[in-house]
């Protein structure tokens, strides 16, 4: 793994694609995204015990309103918000909020 100019762990892509360098998350940085995905779950739990469900637009499945997140027009569930926040954050997913033209 490489280093960047201001230490932190970077990667590449797969040889064959375009050199980009990725940050690489560390664990503090994963464990806050957790402890803030599960702080919006838990605080929608003690407003409202029974929040009923939303049908997510990433799993298509029908997930507890509570700790659900709007992105733009997308409503993701705490689950698949948590794995789009950790993508995003290395990387790995595109910025639902604010797409590059």
């Amino acid at each position: 793994m490489k280093r960047g100019s201001n230490g932190t762990a970077q990667t590449k892509q797969a040889a064959g694609s375009a050199t980009r360098a990725r940050p690489a998350l560390s664990a503090a940085q994963i464990a806050a995204i957790y402890g803030a995905m599960r702080t919006f779950r838990d605080d929608d739990l003690a407003r409202t015990p029974d929040a009923g469900t939303i049908a997510c637009l990433r799993c298509g499945r029908s997930r507890p309103a509570a700790g659900s997140l709007l992105y733009g027009g997308a409503r993701l569930c705490n689950g698949c918000a948590t794995d789009y926040e950790l993508l995003r954050m290395a990387g790995l997913e595109r910025d639902l909020l604010h797409p590059q033209p």
